[in-house]
Parts: C-alpha cells; sequence; structure tokens
C-alpha cells in the first residue's frame, strides 16, 4: 500500500514538471515545444504543446477594435509558415492594419448675450492608423446642430487619408444665440471599421438681474449672540425678470459700494454673524450667477447699523403728572440675558384724551404700554436718550420725559 502511494505521488510530481511552460528539459527530453501567442492588444489566444514533428495548429484570427489581422509572425518579422515544424519553442506575434483617426474639438468658449461675430475655428481630422482610412463622411448631429455650422468646401470629396495624412474643415457659430449652453457632436466614420467623434461647445451668458428695493438690516432682538444681524426683507427682494437667480448678500462698513466685485463677503445666507461692537455695518443684495446668467447689478446700500452690547440704564422715578409707571426704580436691560423690557401707565384711564409715547419725534406706540426692546437700532448709539410720555386729561396736554442711558 505504502509503495502505491509513493508510486502515484512521483506520478503527480512528473505530471506537474511536465506541464510546466518554462522547463527546457520537456523539449530537450521529451521533445514537447512551447508555443505562445502575443495579440498585441487583441483577444487572448491560448498556448499551444507540440510533439515531436508535430505541426502548430493555426487558431482563429484574434479581434481587435478599429483593426484588421494581418497574420502571425516571428520573432524576426517573418510571417510564420503553418505547415512548418517549429524546431524550439517560440512566441508568435500579431500584426494588425490599425483603422484610427483623430479630430479635435471645437469651443468657442463662453460670451455674454449681444456678443460679435466669432471667428470659425478650424477642426483637423488625421488618419493615426497604419493603413488608409478609406471614404470618410463627416456629419454635425445633437439637439443643438442647428446652431453651429461646417465649412467642408476646402475638403476633397470623397475624403480619403493615407497613412499620416490629414486635413481641416472650419465649425462656426450662428450670431445672436440667447442666454444658454449650445452642445453638438462632429462625427467622422468610413461606415465600417472607423468612427471618431469630437464635441462642441459653446455658452451664453444672459445679464444677470437686479434686485427691487434696499435691504433692510436689524439687529436679532432674541439672539443670544447679540452680534448677528438678518436681512428682514430678503423674501421681498423679488428678481425684477424671471431668470431664476437666487440672491445673495453681502456685509461692509461703508455705504458707498457701487461694484460688487469691490467685496469679498457675498453669501447665500441673509443672516450676518461674529460683527463687531461698536461698528456699524451696511447690506448689499444682488442676483447670483449660475450656469447661464450672469451677477446681477449691486443694490443701494442697506441701512446702518451699529451694533452696541452695552446695556440700556432707565431712571423711572420720579416721573411727574401723577403718572403712575411699571416696572419703577433704575432698571438695565441687557442685550444677552433680558432684552426688553414692558413699559405701563398703571392709571391710564386717568387719562380721557389718550398716551403717546414719542422717541426723536416720531410716535412708536399708543396706548397703556411700549416695550424698549435693547436691540432696536434706535437704541444702538451710547449715551443718554429721552423718550416722551405724552398724555392728555381733560383735554389738557401734558408732555413727560423719561431719561434713559445706553452704556456699558
Amino acid at each position: 500500500m505504502k509503495q502505491l502511494l509513493f508510486f502515484n505521488i512521483i506520478i503527480l510530481l512528473l505530471f506537474s514538471f511536465l506541464n510546466s511552460c518554462s522547463n527546457p528539459w520537456m523539449e530537450d527530453v521529451w521533445g514537447i515545444k512551447i508555443i505562445s501567442f502575443d495579440s498585441d492588444g487583441g483577444t487572448k489566444i491560448p498556448d499551444q504543446k507540440l510533439l515531436q514533428r508535430e505541426k502548430i495548429t493555426r487558431p482563429a484570427n484574434p479581434a481587435k477594435a478599429n483593426s484588421t489581422f494581418e497574420g502571425w509572425f516571428d520573432e524576426n518579422g517573418d510571417v510564420w509558415n503553418f505547415d512548418a515544424i517549429p524546431a524550439r519553442s517560440l512566441t508568435l506575434f500579431a500584426k494588425w492594419s490599425s483603422y484610427r483617426i483623430s479630430i479635435s474639438p471645437v469651443n468657442f468658449g463662453i460670451e455674454t448675450v449681444g456678443y460679435s461675430p466669432i471667428t470659425p475655428i478650424p477642426v483637423t481630422v488625421t488618419n493615426t492608423g497604419n493603413f488608409e482610412t478609406g471614404d470618410l463622411t463627416i456629419t454635425l448631429t445633437g439637439a443643438n446642430a442647428g446652431s453651429f455650422n461646417m465649412d467642408l468646401t476646402g475638403l476633397p470629396d470623397p475624403l480619403n487619408l493615407d497613412v499620416g495624412d490629414f486635413d481641416t474643415f472650419t465649425v462656426s457659430v450662428n450670431d445672436g444665440l440667447a442666454a444658454g449652453t449650445y452642445t453638438a457632436v462632429i462625427t467622422v466614420t468610413n461606415g465600417s471599421t472607423i468612427t471618431a467623434t469630437a464635441n462642441v461647445s459653446f455658452t451664453v451668458m444672459g445679464v444677470g438681474s437686479a434686485v427691487s428695493g434696499i435691504p433692510v438690516i436689524e439687529v436679532n432682538a432674541s439672539s443670544s449672540t447679540p452680534s448677528t444681524i438678518t436681512v428682514t426683507n430678503a423674501s421681498s427682494l423679488s428678481l425684477v425678470t424671471a431668470t431664476g437667480q437666487t440672491i445673495e448678500y453681502a456685509i461692509s462698513t461703508a455705504n458707498n459700494i457701487t461694484n460688487g466685485n469691490d467685496l469679498n463677503t457675498w453669501q447665500d445666507s441673509n443672516v450676518f454673524t461674529g460683527l463687531t461692537a461698536g461698528t456699524t455695518y451696511y447690506v448689499y443684495a444682488r442676483s447670483k450667477a449660475n450656469s447661464v446668467y450672469l451677477t446681477g447689478a449691486i443694490s443701494p446700500a442697506s441701512n446702518g447699523v451699529l451694533f452696541n452690547t452695552a446695556g440700556i440704564l432707565i431712571n423711572i422715578n420720579p416721573i411727574g403728572y401723577d403718572i403712575t409707571l411699571t416696572p419703577s426704580g433704575t432698571i438695565n436691560i441687557s442685550r444677552t440675558s433680558n432684552p426688553s423690557i414692558q413699559l405701563t401707565i398703571g392709571n391710564f384711564t386717568d387719562f380721557n384724551g389718550g398716551v403717546q409715547w414719542i422717541y426723536n419725534g416720531v410716535v412708536l406706540a399708543t396706548g397703556a404700554s411700549y416695550t424698549i426692546n435693547a436691540a432696536s437700532p434706535e437704541y444702538n448709539l451710547d449715551g443718554t436718550k429721552f423718550l416722551t410720555i405724552r398724555v392728555v386729561k381733560d383735554g389738557v396736554p401734558e408732555n413727560v420725559t423719561l431719561t434713559f442711558t445706553v452704556a456699558d
């Protein structure tokens, strides 16, 4: 039993040894030759093992794109005779006649609506293979093919290029195209073995729309980060024309910017954060550029906002004219924790002629109550402020001034 097992192992090792392609002993002792095929990028051809006086079996012709198979050649470049008996192991090499052409792409770049006539672009077709092309046809196709024109008048009819030869025609783009991107495809083919394509492209940018109105900004009254301002009428900044452009915003400390390129703070959001106390800011708006339209003209500057992180100190007592006002005493309004306070006249019904709350000559509110908001723009400057309460009793008006201070 052990002898049989040992014999089988020896047979397996010998069989593996004999099937080694690189085993010279097979050829020297047994006369077995290994024939390999290098298809040079074509379909793979399996090796053949030949015994003494066996001929190489001609394999099926390999295939290769845009090429014609010419035959099998030995290492000396001689065509192989399949009636011959090889003297040793060898490799046969496939030889191809390649049908290839190259064609240059056409890009007219980017222009603006109303562009001047554009110079036609030359297109070169070159035979880069090792076989003549045969008769070639040239076509222009695609959704926007009508926006371009080919001038083939300088080409021979039919066009047939020898190895290494080339010829040239031109492509032009129509005048007066509307905003948009235009594309087409040039195809050169001999109908069977050769097809090459090149893209044609041209982009026309429309003039960006202006925005209507002027941005208005305010300090976020309820923000826990008081160095934030928001464009409050962003939704009303509609585009003058229906271009589909969105609006972008920029912030500046200058209120006389007329060229949007002078600002590097443009953003999609209408909220600006991280601002510096004691600095006056202005916001600008414009339509944002997209793939079809250019950036629109910059809007006028918004109202200026001087953000101040100081609190407001209000001295309620005494107020005079028998007005009972709550709360009373000295009150500190913080811009971060309690940004507003409501002042209420407790004996409001005593004043049958009404009550007005006036700041800088402007009536801010009427009635029994008024809320001072620390984030309101009118309270952003340091210093003493005066809020006038005008009451009318039995037809007699009386003005009472409430003093408060914006201070750290």
